[in-house]
């Protein structure tokens, strides 16, 4: 049987949880989140990535299922929350018209705003999806060849290059940005490189320098947006914080045996579902309603942060529960089951794509 390697769950239980944080706002939270946790997720997808004797259109067929499907989900999803949530604010006239931007919104699926050459109009977080999708295939491409390594940085090179000129439908840019970290997680477990699962104490220490280092100069990585401030560093810097929270995560795995360890590997798992969830009430939910509310009752702002945070988290978790009364959807954002966590020398052996 293949390995399953439950502290990748637990790093993506972080890296869900970083990117639920980043999408508040909160100023402080951001410099932090925004320096690793988009990168990580795709290194940890090429990490679990597995070459199969498969057609390209059984392959294509499979992401689709797995990446594109849940996106359309997600769509129809965020319409009907925005039906709901007009309808009880009894502004019912103006739900065509957010309606059909919606519909514009999911046809581009892009992450973020544009308005040259061409308006585009942002689907918000479920711009992942789209491009994990095309990451894989010029992944699957890449590795095709003799030089994947070129192929990749070629692709990356040519998104950066032509997103201040055009935007491509479906995150296709940032999706050719993320193929060059879903190879390097690739590479790395391809090469059985030895620091990953048996960190040295001075390369951890050498990684927390450098991130610490670019973290103090604002370095970032933002993917959705091709913006990467720092250049080179601040991918370097990604890299490093991302092997901190994988670190972070066999710590756990190795350690910690109680709720904490036994909810970031379950949330780390149903990730998919929970990106769903959570884009729905981010496009949908004013939240600002909540800090008002919060605010006028005295609370002290960073537990309104930290208040705000919670509720985006348990809300994911209702929606996962709900998805036990429909059993198709549930199929559709919770492939697999969830496996119970347990103790690093009982973990199973399944290493999941």
């Amino acid at each position: 049987m293949r390995q399953r390697l439950q502290y990748i769950d637990i790093a993506r239980g972080v890296a869900m949880l970083c990117i639920i944080s980043g999408h508040l706002g909160i100023t402080s939270i951001n410099s932090i989140v925004y320096t690793f946790h988009v990168p990580l997720f795709f290194l940890l997808s090429g990490y679990v990535f597995s070459r199969k004797q498969e057609s390209w259109g059984s392959y294509i067929q499979k992401r689709a299922k797995q990446l594109l499907v849940p996106y359309i989900v997600g769509c129809f999803g965020i319409a009907l929350f925005t039906v709901v949530w007009f309808t009880v604010q009894g502004n019912t006239a103006d739900i065509p018209q957010r309606l059909f931007h919606i519909l514009r919104a999911s046809l581009w699926g892009a992450g973020t705003p544009h308005t040259y050459p061409v308006e585009v109009v942002q689907i918000g977080a479920l711009w992942f999806l789209p491009a994990q999708f095309v990451g894989m295939i010029v992944l699957r491409f890449a590795l095709s060849t003799a030089c994947p390594l070129l192929v990749v940085l070629i692709g990356a090179s040519v998104a950066y290059l032509s997103g201040g000129y055009i935007w491509l439908p479906m995150s296709v840019q940032p999706g050719l940005v993320a193929a060059a970290f879903l190879y390097i997680g690739y590479w790395v477990k391809l090469h059985k490189v030895s620091w990953l699962e048996h960190p040295h104490p001075l390369g951890v220490l050498a990684s927390l320098m450098v991130w610490g280092v670019c973290h103090s100069f604002g370095y970032s990585v933002n993917i959705v947006s091709l913006s990467f401030i720092g250049g080179p560093l601040c991918v370097v810097n990604a890299l490093c914080g991302s092997y901190l929270v994988i670190v972070f995560s066999l710590g756990i795995e190795r350690t910690i045996r109680g709720p904490v360890a036994r909810f970031l590997s379950y949330f780390g798992q149903v990730t998919l579902a929970v990106l769903i969830f959570h884009a729905i009430a981010d496009f949908t939910f004013p939240w600002y309603l909540v800090y008002g509310f919060l605010d006028g009752i005295g609370v002290w702002h960073p537990l309104q942060n930290a208040l705000v945070i919670m509720l985006n988290v348990l809300w994911p978790l209702l929606g996962i529960a709900m998805l036990g009364f429909v059993p198709r959807l549930k199929r559709i954002l919770i492939p697999r089951n969830p496996i119970p966590y347990q103790p690093a020398s009982a973990a199973s052996t399944e290493l999941v794509d």
